[in-house]
């Protein structure tokens, strides 16, 4: 197992890893993340966000990827997908001996794991790992939880005539009744 630096690599070989995992997202979730690809690819081609890719092999095809980034202290892992525990332990392993690592204070990771091997790979790490919950509520006419996006300060719903727009002062309200009816009953 090798670990390249995902900077190298052309984007015929990361945007099909995009895709995959946004297909997952999309089918899952219900979530677009086709803009949150086209900013990753951005900040990779430039140089800018550092990653993994782990090969099976030196030129081998590509068994897992993974990209990070440092940020006041904190180092952000914001993927972590790989076909198998070696290629997660490979990636993570690279990721840590990364100058941003030796840089961090703390740790965080948006991570939707993608094998069984990411949950034992962070535990043997002695991370503290928290599940979120994502639901789904198909009665006609409510919130869907799991359709529900929040990025920075916009809030949104997927549906006819929901438009996303910046946070509001007196959108309080109509938040709590968003996640009470989303995560009613957790």
């Amino acid at each position: 197992m090798t670990c390249q630096d995902w900077r190298d690599a052309p984007a015929e070989v990361v945007v099909p890893l995009y895709e995959a995992e946004g297909a997952r997202w999309r089918d899952d979730l219900g979530w677009d993340m086709c803009p949150s690809w086209a900013i990753v690819e951005e900040a990779r081609a430039a140089g800018h966000l550092p990653g993994w890719l782990a090969r099976d092999g030196v030129n081998g095809p590509v068994v897992g990827w993974t990209f990070f980034l440092l940020y006041a202290g904190t180092l952000q892992i914001g993927a972590l997908n790989g076909t198998s525990a070696r290629a997660i332990r490979a990636l993570l392993q690279a990721i840590f001996r990364s100058p941003e690592a030796s840089l961090a204070r703390e740790l965080s990771c948006f991570l939707y794991p993608g094998s069984a091997a990411v949950q034992p790979a962070l535990s043997r790490q002695r991370f503290a790992l928290r599940q979120s919950l994502y639901l789904v509520n198909d009665e006609p006419g409510r919130v869907q939880g799991a359709r529900c996006e929040v990025q920075g300060a916009a809030c949104g719903v997927q549906g006819a005539g929901c438009k996303v727009r910046p946070f509001m002062l007196g959108d309080e309200p109509g938040v709590v009744r968003l996640l009470s009816l989303s995560y009613r009953g957790v």
